[in-house]
């Protein structure tokens, strides 16, 4: 009689294990797909950090560019103006040419 009660007993622990089993078989696989989902994740976000890195890069090029480019422009207005009214203008170059000595109000300033 103890014989066939350990043998039930038997089955019903083969049984439970098999259920517990289960779960842990379907835990791995949730868990591998949540895995495989972060890892995709931060492979896109790695590749869109670096696309808005080199649009940054690009942007921030084309501003100095612009930026360069407008003080120039307003150097050279700077320059015509000054030498159209007669006033010398230190240190402003107009294409190659330097002006050598500054005006009354450049020079109060300097002092």
């Amino acid at each position: 009689m103890e014989i066939c009660k350990l043998q039930s007993d038997n089955k019903l622990l083969n049984r439970e294990l098999a259920v517990i089993r289960s779960q842990m078989s379907c835990f791995n696989d949730v868990h591998s797909t949540k895995m495989n989902f972060i890892v995709q994740m931060q492979g896109v976000l790695k590749s869109d950090l670096m696309e808005i890195r080199t649009n940054m890069l690009f942007l921030f090029e084309t501003v100095l560019a612009m930026i360069s480019s407008s003080m120039e422009e307003i150097m050279r207005q700077f320059s015509k103006k000054a030498k159209d009214q007669g006033t010398e203008v230190q240190g402003v170059r107009d294409k190659g040419t330097q002006v050598d000595r500054g005006s009354d109000k450049t020079d109060e300033a300097l002092t």
